[in-house]
This record gives C-alpha cells, structure tokens and sequence, in this order.
C-alpha cells in the first residue's frame, strides 16, 4: 500500500447514527429558516421567550450537524468531544425547561422522543460502544 495516511474507518453503525444527526441538523436549520416566512403568514405574535427558542433551537441544530461530521470522518474534537457536550447540553436544557416550565413540558411524546432519549442515546453509543474507535482514530496521526 503506497498511501502513507493511517486513517481509521467509521464504523457501519457510528454512520448511521452520524447520518441522523445530519439529518436532524439540516432539519432543524430549514425549519428555522422556514419560521420568519410562516410567521408572517399566519401573523402569530412571538414573544422574546420565543426567540430564545430559536436561537437555542438554531445552536443544537448547527451542533448535531458538525457533530454527524465528525462521526463519519472518526474526529476526536469535532466527533467525540462535541457530541458529549451537545448531548449533555441537551439534557441541562430539559431539566432547565421542566425546573422553568413544570412537568408539563414535557407532555409530548416527540419532544420526549428528541430532546431526553436522543441525548441519552448518544452519551451511551459515544462512551460505551465507539470511545476506542475515537480513541484509535486520535492516536493514529498521518504521517508528513
């Protein structure tokens, strides 16, 4: 073999996983994209809780984007460390919302869905199942 990188390969189920978190990024950047245009449709008043919202809503999407990158490409910072602290930021945004809002807040089964399994999901795959991977791939630099 003539190439001199050693580069690790992302394993088939760490892909999956990066390609939902693409997804869910791109998702969550068109729907705020979308948001102006149908609020002026429907000409809902929002109120500067909301647009903390979308600023929040904004930031985690722009995270499980970078962060599915760094899944597929086996990067340390940009995979590992990035998807730790967005999965745990996700969980402190739950229990500020239910410390701010009550329970109640958490009554739908889709925001139970994305906002407490989802976290808790990636904290298991990145600590328990892929660590060595991110570990294997941070050890092995390329060579100049």
């Amino acid at each position: 073999m003539e190439n001199n990188k050693k580069s690790v390969n992302c394993p088939v189920g760490l892909s999956l996983f990066a390609t939902l978190c693409i997804l869910l990024g791109v998702l969550g950047i068109i729907s705020l994209a979308l948001s102006p245009f149908l609020i002026s449709i429907t000409q809902i008043t929002v109120s500067k809780s909301n647009y903390l919202y979308f600023l929040i809503k904004g930031i985690f999407s722009l995270l499980y984007f970078i962060s599915g990158i760094g899944y597929l490409k086996v990067k340390w910072y940009q995979g590992y460390v990035l998807g730790n602290i967005t999965a745990i930021a996700g969980l402190l945004s739950i229990a500020f919302s239910v410390i701010l809002k009550g329970p109640e807040s958490l009554n739908v089964i889709n925001k139970i869905l994305l906002k407490l399994v989802f976290p808790i999901i990636t904290l298991l795959l990145l600590n328990l199942r892929y660590r060595k991977v991110f570990l294997d791939a941070r050890s092995k630099k390329p060579e100049k």
